[in-house]
């Protein structure tokens, strides 16, 4: 895991394999993902979800919920510390009330899926974003949604058909979401209507941050960023083979113009004998630059 302090990056040995990672404060940071003590790639059963705890020293295993099964956590968030959402493989979902972690069933669509999301928009709703029901037939075949939790129920508020793949995140902004998809797409909500913008044909993308409505990054395989001004999707490719899976920034880091001039992507480099190297890119408001890794 690599740890940026404002002057210079360092590394550190976790022990287990980490698909997604939270801060809300320097010393409230989550990192989840697998057990890779256990883990062999050619047994599902013995993916075993972690959930690590960072108070500013040390990192900390939780003990998560009994009964969690096999599977991962990819994505964790947290709004404030004692509240804390992970999401994961084949439905699991899981809440950290700032001293235990329990189990949350998931919507019916959604309770044998792949959930790749979670975000709280701040007034007691939480997003969920994922693959459903009845198109999970097999991995190529997997229609996005997005499900959202009041507190007691889980309501599907979007629910992709057809082609259109399954989300691989998802991100707010005021009532504005954003969830990209497999295929190029993005699902977007703009407090009243859902649209599909398909902004790059046959490239996954991943990851997903916004400012504000009207300021939002996503970023995904070929060294693909796209970004919208709350008009249009503009998309880059970007020079480095790089593929590329979340995207983070300041939000009061602004230039001149309005715009983020404070991001940060992560992702990976294929090194040409079947490994990939670890990278880090920076955006300035003008251009992307690697600045760890690669």
């Amino acid at each position: 895991m690599a740890h940026f302090n404002g002057d210079v990056w360092t590394e550190t040995e976790v022990g287990d394999d980490i698909f997604g990672i939270w801060g809300s404060e320097a010393d409230d940071v989550w990192a989840v993902g697998i057990n890779a003590t256990f883990y062999s790639p050619d047994d599902v059963g013995t993916q075993s979800p972690i959930a690590n705890h960072f108070d500013g020293a040390t990192w900390t295993a939780s003990d998560l919920a009994g009964g969690t099964g096999a599977g991962r956590f990819v994505r964790v968030w947290s709004g404030v510390p004692d509240d804390v959402w992970a999401v994961g493989w084949w439905g699991m979902i899981q809440r950290f009330d700032g001293s235990t972690w329990s189990k949350v069933d998931a919507h019916e669509l959604y309770e044998d899926s792949f959930l790749t999301g979670v975000w709280d928009n701040g007034d007691g709703a939480v997003f969920v974003a994922g693959s459903r029901e009845p198109c999970v037939s097999d991995l190529e075949s997997r229609c996005g949604g997005v499900i959202r939790y009041d507190g007691n129920t889980w309501t599907e508020v979007f629910g992709a058909s057809g082609e259109r793949e399954m989300s691989y995140g998802i991100r707010g902004a005021g009532s504005a979401l954003f969830a990209p998809s497999k295929h190029g797409q993005i699902y977007r909500f703009d407090g009243s209507t859902w649209s599909v913008d398909s902004i790059a044909t046959d490239i996954p993308l991943y990851g997903v941050w916004a400012r504000t409505s009207d300021d939002v990054f996503v970023v995904g395989d070929k060294g693909t960023v796209a970004h919208y001004d709350g008009v249009a999707w503009t998309v880059t490719q970007l020079d480095e083979p790089v593929c590329l899976i979340d995207v983070w920034g300041t939000e009061s880091a602004t230039g001149q113009d309005g715009g983020t001039n404070d991001v940060y992507a992560v992702g990976g480099i294929a090194t040409g004998n079947s490994e990939v190297a670890p990278v880090v890119l920076h955006f300035d408001g003008w251009a992307w630059a690697v600045v760890h890794g690669g």
